[in-house]
């Protein structure tokens, strides 16, 4: 039976008791995910008292990244109020007070940037100037003797905030990457004046850390990301010891930004936002420092607890090609409690194929453990799934030689464990060529090998290459779509073409916010099935910090839905202005004189990264869980998470939505997160954005030129973890192009490693606009198998009606986009039953057929 869409939001501007609960698990997740990246012994604080607070981000706390990703949340808890409920008092409201009118001038300038660069534009020109120029944060007034003074206390935090998100990257220059000489003179201030002076990082990602070794005094440095809505509740569990820090690094923080071996043709770096060359090849992040040398301030997986950890293996087996490893960690501290993080790493033997000096193989992270208490993990991990891709003969292959097993908590904190030998060349599974880059790649050259030297002291586990555990196993398939494909044989091919096209309200708001049925949802699919045969239009709202809808709307007495503009909740805009903006005609300015409002509160998460900070995979799926419970209660079907892009260079200005500059990692948390959400009926999460979106800059029609082997082995390897570990019920392609090829016409992408090699069963879509401004072909789009093409605009329909009526579109291939589509909307949660396909008779064979289409009109 399908579900007629209910009114979703409630009336009540309170938050309810679930919203409080999955407030919760937001906090939790924080501050799990808080890396303590230094700490002389000053935390956790003994007990609450007098903190004098200092720092952009101290009362205006950034909870999220700007764009599609922020999530429109209700009382937000910033680090001021955070510190104060935990009982501690601030003693510097006054430069507080001081900065938050530095701050409110500092948004009216940009506010009026903006609406002098939008009145009279169309929409989408609103929002990418939006995108294109953030509002940055000002740096306050320089702290004085009288403001330390009057803060009557031995401690001090100071919170460096900056703004990261959709539409722009960073720049490596002072107010962004590097401190601004405000921030510089107020930190050397407050550290030789306070006797613990603590630093908080409340970026988008990375900055340059060069500060801790300029300026003496600086204590503990806490790396705090984007919190989401419970940021100050969570650092204060973390301040005070209510919570021991557990979180680790997913990225590997350079001494200096020029380190990366991307800092001089990244993105702007070069002048050059079109054409992005991946020299660095496979070697990204700790792969690059470890496999050349360079010293980086703090490596891949490094984080402080306020206790230590003895990590013991037990057992070292190798059964075929499944390698465990038994562990005991135990806590040697006397006083606190605290989780580690095993990880494992594998060195592979430099062959053929130029070898990474390692790369991770596995990780688990331990329950909280009280002092003295131990426990026990087993670790598993497949050797086949390390296999490195040779391009000459498509294939991913094994190469005789020595395999080196390391466990330790960080990359570069590590113990030889031992060796698994393989006595020959193993081909793991063999592929087709993709995405040939139009020319050769000039890459950076290649580290001399370390030869591995085998210690007799330490085992060496012997491995056939025949070993049957080499196989690649694939995810469970779903059902043969037989229902889909009979409801698709009956469509017309105008009837196929709305399948394929989202169904955008066409008004003002088509960019992240086009579905008519739940304000402030991405899009949704159409409706024009749902009286004829059955098939409900399914939402899709955006994320990945949460589920993004409009934070309220007001239904009037005429029935129609107000939702406050957007550029409203951006802006400092008077009464004058608003009027202004009314009379110029921009919709949703004037706010209707009756009605009933509706809240839409759900809860914003931190930032993928910090998730990925937790290392906890059981903690992400009850945040995917959290997710899906609010994708319920406001009938969305798809969420547009989790994003999944590879941390190339920490300039990126969406690096904060995804996890890691390490494929293993990101794609352990991307099905996690899946997992979660799916395993509440009908709900799906989205991949994206489906391949190497790792640049902002000139993000529709960049480039990224790269070598198949680095595209497979690391720009591709977190997707097909995910695809292969949760089945997600849907993958969203990027804008840029990869090797000269839109990735949402790339049959290669879409269909040959997507569907042919992972055995994905879902639907492919595009991201919102692709076949905008000369960008993606609609046509192409179907030709590739590109399902759906969001958020759906006249032109599409019309190109794709003309194309299947001309011929130059395959019907075949229209359909099976089509069968892809409605198989989702049949599995999805607008219906009651868990089966809905009563309408059907489902004979032995390939087809099957609908008894009476006619009977379907009232399909309750």
């Amino acid at each position: 039976m399908m579900k007629s869409m209910k009114r979703t939001g409630s009336t009540d501007p309170n938050l309810s008791a679930w919203q409080r609960e999955h407030r919760l698990v937001a906090r939790e997740a924080a501050a799990e995910g808080f890396v303590l990246l230094k700490n002389d012994g000053v935390l956790p604080l003994e007990q609450p008292g007098n903190v004098a607070l200092f720092g952009a981000g101290a009362r205006q706390t950034v909870k999220g990244g700007t764009g599609s990703g922020d999530v429109y949340a209700q009382e937000n808890v910033t680090f001021e109020a955070g510190l104060k409920q935990a009982g501690f008092s601030i003693t510097t409201s006054a430069w507080l007070d001081d900065f938050d009118r530095t701050y409110r001038r500092a948004k009216k300038v940009w506010s009026n940037l903006l609406l002098r660069n939008s009145l009279g534009k169309e929409r989408i020109r609103v929002v990418q100037f939006y995108l294109s120029h953030p509002f940055q944060i000002p740096d306050g007034r320089l702290i004085t003797p009288r403001d330390i003074q009057v803060s009557n206390t031995d401690t001090a935090i100071y919170v460096i905030a900056r703004v990261a998100g959709e539409g722009s990257d960073r720049r490596d220059q002072k107010g962004d990457y590097q401190l601004t000489a405000t921030e510089q003179a107020n930190l050397k201030l407050i550290a030789a004046a306070y006797p613990k002076t603590i630093v908080v990082i409340n970026t988008g990602g990375m900055i340059d850390l060069s500060f801790m070794d300029e300026i003496p005094g600086i204590n503990a440095l806490i790396y705090a990301l984007q919190p989401g809505v419970e940021a100050g509740n969570a650092l204060a569990d973390l301040v005070c010891g209510a919570k021991s820090p557990s979180g680790k690094l997913t990225d590997t923080w350079a001494a200096k930004y020029a380190d990366y071996p991307t800092a001089r043709t990244f993105s702007h770096n070069d002048s050059d936002v079109s054409a992005e060359i991946y020299a660095e090849d496979i070697f990204v992040g700790y792969r690059y420092f470890d496999s050349y040398n360079v010293a980086p301030r703090y490596e891949f997986g490094f984080g402080l607890t306020y206790t230590n950890f003895s990590i013991q293996v037990l057992e070292f087996t190798c059964q075929d090609a499944a390698v465990t490893l038994t562990v005991s960690v135990t806590n040697t501290g006397a006083r606190f409690s605290g989780k580690e993080v095993v990880q494992v790493y594998l060195s592979a033997p430099t062959g053929k194929l130029n070898k990474a000096y390692q790369s991770l193989a596995a990780f688990r992270k331990t329950r909280e453990l009280a002092p003295g208490e131990a426990q026990v993990l087993s670790i598993t991990f497949n050797l086949g799934d390390q296999a490195s891709f040779d391009e000459e003969r498509a294939a991913w292959i094994l190469e005789k030689g020595l395999y080196t097993v390391r466990v330790g908590n960080s990359s570069r904190r590590t113990a030889l464990v031992g060796y698994l030998e393989l006595d020959g060349e193993a081909v793991i599974e063999s592929t087709a060529n993709i995405c040939p880059p139009k020319n050769p790649i000039q890459k950076i050259s290649f580290p001399e090998p370390e030869h591995e030297t085998k210690d007799p002291a330490y085992p060496c586990l012997a491995v056939s290459p025949e070993a049957a555990g080499f196989r690649r196993l694939t995810h469970e398939k779903w059902d043969q779509k037989q229902v889909a494909r009979a409801i698709v044989e009956l469509l017309t091919p105008e009837e196929l073409v709305a399948v394929v096209c989202g169904e955008s309200n066409q008004g003002a708001e088509t960019v992240g916010s086009a579905s008519q049925s739940v304000p402030g949802a991405a899009g949704e699919t159409t409706t024009q099935l749902a009286e004829k045969f059955g098939v409900a239009n399914i939402i899709l709202a955006d994320g990945p910090a949460g589920l993004r809808l409009s934070e309220s709307y007001t239904l009037t007495s005429q029935g129609k839905t107000y939702v406050k503009n957007a550029l409203l909740s951006l802006l400092e805009v008077g009464p004058v202005v608003r009027k202004f903006l009314e009379l110029a005609g921009l919709p949703g300015i004037k706010e209707p004189s009756d009605g009933q409002k509706y809240y839409q509160h759900t809860t914003a998460m931190p930032v993928g990264t910090l998730l990925a900070q937790t290392w906890n995979i059981e903690l992400a799926e009850a945040v995917g869980y959290t997710v899906g419970q609010e994708m319920e209660d406001f009938e969305v079907t798809l969420w547009l998470a989790p994003g999944m892009n590879i941390h190339r260079d920490p300039l990126c200005g969406r690096n904060f939505e995804y996890f890691s500059e390490d494929p293993l990692l990101t794609g352990k948390m991307a099905a996690a997160l899946t997992r979660g959400v799916q395993s509440l009926p009908g709900l799906g999460t989205t991949l994206k954005h489906f391949a190497c979106n790792n640049q902002e800059e000139n993000r529709n029609y960049a480039d990224s030129i790269l070598s198949e082997r680095t595209l497979r082995e690391i720009y591709l390897k977190g997707f097909e973890i995910a695809i292969r570990e949760a089945q997600p019920m849907a993958v969203m392609t990027s804008y840029n192009l990869v090797n000269g090829v839109r990735t949402a016409n790339s049959w290669d992408l879409c269909t040959q490693v997507l569907r042919n090699e992972w055995g994905f069963q879902g639907l492919v879509m595009t991201d919102w606009l692709s076949t905008s401004n000369n960008m993606a072909s609609a046509v192409a789009c179907i030709e590739s198998g590109n399902d759906l093409i969001m958020p759906g605009q006249p032109a599409d329909l019309n190109q794709l009606i003309q194309a299947a009526q001309g011929g130059q579109l395959d019907l075949e291939k229209l359909k099976d986009c089509a069968v892809n589509v409605i198989d989702i909307v049949l599995k999805s949660n607008r219906y009651d039953d868990a089966q809905p396909y009563t309408y059907f008779q489902l004979a032995d064979g390939p087809a099957s057929v609908i008894q009476n289409p006619a009977d379907l009109s009232n399909n309750e």
